[in-house]
């Protein structure tokens, strides 16, 4: 088997995106993620029902109550994150609501805090920031110098939660589990609340789509929009598109890729494409992702094209769309030397094509493209134990093939035709040994060999000379296999070997560098 790597392109390719899921082993504290955010340094956090984790992107921090730490988080229990343009993280847990500092790593009580009941918040910038009251309305409030403007009115929907705080211009939209919007004009301070036509709807998620449409999201299926300019809903069109569409709970638009990202609890994760205007459904146990569960809690995208999806109890899968993928090259056929295997070399031809060298299927050419394998064990006239090719390179446009016992064969790296061969004996045209361990080609374009059982070889590709070096004239050769040969930047050639790294100059002096020795042998 051979496997290809393949990188990261632009666009929903689900087949260049490697998935990763991380759970308890892999430092996650609990396997029911409930939200996501990325702060202004970059770490994702991640909250569960018994801690909070700060992810790095290989290594997590967990951060749990500690009830003798009076600076530590109120509870364990997370439901819901915001990390905003600074140093805060906004947390609703089990007993409230919280700022984490995440320099200090540790919850802070600021005065607007101590003052105000809050529940919930939207940090526009580093220090315009929004809180919301229960019942009230909105706060303005400047982190840094402590200025608060209250923004209270009695349009606020009556027996609902809030689900967000969105910002588009200089409007302010809070928006209600009940699918009620409430729009404050900041330069105006004017409220206007819009009615969602639905009695008793109940939404549990709400976000802005491409085009700053505020979809609605519900468990019971229901999936409907909001125009800000018109103030006018609609059943969202998405919808006709896949009927499964259902169970909607976290949503987010992904400008860097142009994909409107949906979590279902139930139907795994749909993916919108707006450059080709088509909704993939991804599911476990099908061919699109290999995604852990089908029951998702929060679909996040962060700055660097990461997607991260959170699980009810699968802990969290990270879409990488930068780590390169393997793919596999398998051939399998009931006749052995049809099947690829034991894969010992590989090089390119000039159209691109896969020469693979094998021991045991001999040679074959591979077309990418096409997909299609053509073996080359017989059409060049090789033996059966010439099938087992173990040393290859290409040098020009020649493939030079060494193999287990037989000498070489030179082939023209296109057409795969042989065009001369070496053998073994004792003349200046041949080799010292048949079994070829390593190849290399030189700065001065000649080609170093070394064999297994009799010392190494230098042939003169002009004069079509070899000279070698031969287990009784280098005793050290005996018994020592040359696996790999490679020429450092002032021209010595290096030789690993069995039994130590031999180092061999122009003079053709060739001396053990490890383990130390002094001189070995002087060529003449």
């Amino acid at each position: 088997m051979v496997c290809l790597l393949t990188g990261y392109s632009q666009g929903f390719q689900p087949d260049k995106i490697y998935v990763r899921n991380i759970q308890l082993k892999e430092g996650l504290s609990q396997m029911v993620v409930t939200d996501m955010a990325q702060d202004a340094k970059g770490f994702i956090w991640i909250s569960t029902f018994d801690g909070l984790n700060r992810f790095d992107g290989n290594y997590m921090k967990v951060f749990r109550h500690n009830p003798e730490d009076p600076h530590s988080l109120p509870s364990s229990k997370i439901h819901k994150l915001h990390a905003g343009n600074g140093r805060f993280l906004y947390l609703m847990s089990s007993e409230g609501f919280h700022i984490f500092d995440t320099r200090q790593n540790q919850t802070i009580y600021p005065s607007v805090l101590k003052k105000y009941n809050l529940s919930w918040v939207l940090e526009e910038t580093e220090t315009k920031v929004w809180f919301y009251i229960k019942g009230k309305g909105l706060l303005r409030y400047n982190s840094l110098t402590e200025e608060v403007i209250e923004y209270f009115t009695p349009l606020i929907p009556k027996e609902t939660d809030l689900l967000d705080i969105l910002s588009y211009g200089n409007k302010i939209f809070s928006v209600f589990s009940n699918g009620d919007i409430l729009e404050l004009d900041d330069n105006t301070g004017n409220f206007q609340l819009f009615n969602f036509p639905i009695p008793k709807s109940v939404f549990t998620t709400a976000a802005y789509d491409k085009y700053h449409q505020i979809i609605l999201g519900s468990i019971t299926g229901e999936l409907h929009q909001f125009q800000p300019l018109n103030h006018q809903f609609q059943q969202s069109p998405l919808l006709a598109l896949n009927q499964k569409l259902v169970a909607v709970n976290s949503i987010q638009y992904d400008s860097q890729k142009d994909l409107l990202l949906l979590s279902s609890y139930g139907q795994g994760l749909f993916v919108y494409d707006y450059t080709i205007s088509k909704l993939f459904q991804i599911k476990k146990n099908e061919h699109i992702l290999p995604i852990a569960a089908n029951y998702c809690l929060k679909i996040f995208a962060d700055r660097s094209g990461f997607i991260y999806l959170g699980y009810d109890g699968s802990g969290l899968d990270v879409f990488d769309p930068y780590v390169k993928k393997f793919v596999p090259i398998v051939r399998k056929d009931s006749e052995d030397t049809k099947t690829i295997k034991f894969v010992r070399k590989i090089a390119e031809d000039d159209r691109g094509n896969l020469i693979i060298g094998t021991a045991g299927s001999g040679l074959v050419r591979y077309n990418k493209t096409q997909k299609h394998f053509e073996f080359f064990s017989f059409k060049n006239l090789l033996n059966l134990s010439e099938n087992y090719i173990i040393e290859m390179i290409r040098i020009g446009s020649e493939l030079w093939i060494g193999f287990n016992g037989n000498g070489i064969v030179v082939l023209d790296i296109n057409t795969l035709q042989q065009k001369h061969s070496i053998s073994v004996g004792p003349l200046s045209n041949q080799l010292s040994n048949g079994t070829i361990w390593s190849f290399l080609h030189d700065h001065k374009n000649r080609i170093w060999v070394g064999t297994r059982e009799n010392g190494l070889n230098l042939i003169d590709s002009q004069r079509k000379v070899i000279r070698q070096f031969t287990a009784e004239a280098y005793p050290f050769f005996k018994n020592n296999g040359l696996r790999c040969l490679y020429q450092t930047r002032e021209g010595a050639i290096l030789i690993g070997t069995e039994k130590g790294i031999y180092q061999i100059d122009e003079q053709f002096k060739i001396i053990r560098l490890f383990p130390k020795e002094n001189s070995l042998r002087t060529g003449t």
